[in-house]
């Protein structure tokens, strides 16, 4: 099942940014607005990506890069995939359930 989800918001991400429509698995919703990606949280929190756009991995498949602050201090793509977001959504809720313990 936990793979399934990955796959699940990998779709999701990537259907929002091609088609800047509002998609949702399991509670978690994805809309394009501004040139960002924003994945809204159970909290209400949302997380965003900059400029995110559908591209080439290096193993010759579809990825989703976005802009970032990367492992050299400066601004680049980065890269990123299904179980990547998943681990990014599976941090911020843990820290909003920290928060109001």
């Amino acid at each position: 099942m936990i793979t399934a989800f990955w796959w699940d918001i990998d779709r999701a991400v990537k259907t929002t940014i091609t088609q800047r429509i509002q998609t949702e698995v399991r509670g978690i919703r994805f809309f394009y607005k501004s040139g960002m990606l924003f994945i809204k949280l159970p909290s209400g929190r949302l997380l965003s990506y900059v400029k995110p756009r559908i591209g080439e991995n290096q193993y010759g498949g579809e990825s989703v890069t976005y802009e970032g602050v990367g492992s050299t201090k400066k601004w680049e793509r980065i890269e990123s995939y299904g179980p990547k977001f998943v681990e990014n959504i599976v941090q911020a809720v843990s820290r909003d359930i920290l928060c109001y313990v």
